[in-house]
């Protein structure tokens, strides 16, 4: 799956990645849960419940 596939609205890309099995350094897993939160309240997918939607605080860095 392509950065360009999952560039779409939160919860479209939720649905994508879901089922969706990663592989990498002889291991894999698969995606058996998501949640989808928009964002920033200026963004394309406001979201209050977000944590990036308040913007930045000392705990995020």
């Amino acid at each position: 799956m392509s950065a360009e596939e999952l560039a779409v609205d939160p919860v479209t890309a939720a649905r994508r990645l879901l089922g969706a099995t990663l592989y990498g350094r002889g291991v894999s897993a698969t995606i058996v849960e998501v949640e989808a939160y928009g964002g920033v309240p200026e963004g394309p997918w406001p979201d209050a419940a977000a944590h990036s939607y308040r913007g930045s605080t000392v705990a995020m860095r």
